[in-house]
């Protein structure tokens, strides 16, 4: 339940929303528990650690979860997450099952969004196996299950899970990849509990959430123990980080600036320093452009083509500070920024932007 098996993830989900949604031609053929039993047998020569160490999301020990709950209760695993959960919540048109779907007539049409932004309609990821996903809801039902979290784990029909139980979900029990930056020391920002995340540091609160995406939709629940506050965001396709948005949502809910908090900040500095950019009199044109939390400096001729990646190293907004590798070597690359003008500095070039890209 907190992903500390030892044991990376060994991606039967991305090979299978891969091919499910046309994205790859290999299919993995995986329709079972005994299936996904016979997929794991093998895999201890890809243990990195002992149980309890480190974490790695493993879908595949969800899938097993699954199968112990059916072999425990007896039930289905979705008629045991219905009955147990979704039914004391009222979540009414929350299901697992695809006929369900088909029968509401304002159901959202999933897309995959290529690398071109173009938007492909597909179909839900929802089959046999759903301990790991699966599961197809509003945004409003989720909503009840927000609440149920900030209520001490009580829904409108009593509880529905015990209070020492919710707090073990909550609780830390295995640290996070994650480390605060920039920072001149590693310092872990959060840790994993029982299937949520806990992050203890967001504007003096502890935020408590999760996040997923199948590829043609995206989840992310987001709440605050302490002020009995929460957001759930849904998409149906992937791009953008649902989680800024409910980092946004909640930052405002606590009358703060959401700018301030870091991965919106870094966003904020990135996007404005993009754009085209030329030396002296138009001699020697570059494009800078995002890709994730790192800058791209392009330049190109007729017949060549050089692109550099930037690694943020201070993302001051007056004059953010990068680097990047050349010939082995450390290259510092400086920005500087005034009334919205911006000069870069990169190896023995001074670059003026010249207008921003378009979208």
């Amino acid at each position: 339940m907190s992903h500390s098996s030892g044991i990376p993830a060994l991606a039967y989900a991305e090979a299978v929303i891969r091919h499910s949604v046309g994205a790859a031609d290999s299919y993995l053929p995986i329709a079972s528990y005994e299936d996904m039993l016979n997929f794991v047998n093998g895999a201890a020569g890809w243990t990195q650690a002992r149980p309890g160490e480190r974490w790695f999301y493993l879908n595949e020990g969800y899938v097993l979860l699954g199968a112990i709950i059916e072999k425990v209760s007896g039930q289905r695993y979705a008629d045991y997450i219905h009955e147990r959960i979704i039914a004391p919540l009222q979540m009414e048109r929350t299901t697992f099952a695809r006929e369900d779907l088909q029968q509401e007539s304002d159901a959202a049409i999933p897309y995959v969004v290529t690398k071109d932004k173009q938007q492909i309609p597909s179909r839900y990821l929802n089959g046999k196996l759903s301990s790991d996903g699966g599961l197809m809801s509003s945004v409003e039902e989720m909503a009840r299950y927000v609440t149920m979290f900030l209520n001490g784990g009580r829904g409108p029909r009593g509880a529905i899970v015990s209070g020492d139980s919710l707090k073990a979900m909550i609780s830390p029990h295995v640290p996070l990849p994650l480390e605060v930056y920039p920072a001149t020391r590693p310092v872990p920002v959060g840790h994993y509990g029982y299937g949520l995340s806990v992050h203890p540091d967001f504007y003096g609160h502890t935020v408590v959430g999760h996040g997923g995406s199948v590829l043609v939709s995206t989840a992310h629940m987001a709440f605050l123990p302490d002020r009995g506050a929460g957001v759930m965001v849904l998409a149906n396709g992937s791009g953008y980080p649902l989680q800024h948005i409910a980092y946004y949502a909640l930052a405002t809910m606590l009358n703060a600036d959401p700018w301030e908090f870091p991965a919106l900040r870094v966003e904020r500095t990135l996007e404005q320093l993009t754009g085209s950019y030329e030396t002296y009199r138009h001699t020697y044109p570059a494009t800078v452009t995002r890709n994730g939390d790192f800058l791209l400096i392009t330049i190109r001729n007729r017949y060549t083509e050089q692109i550099v990646p930037l690694i943020p190293e201070d993302l001051d907004p007056v004059r953010p500070r990068f680097f990047t590798l050349a010939g082995g070597r450390r290259l510092p690359v400086e920005f500087s920024v005034n009334d919205g003008d911006v000069e870069l500095v990169y190896e023995r070039y001074m670059f003026r932007r010249t207008g921003r890209l378009s979208s």
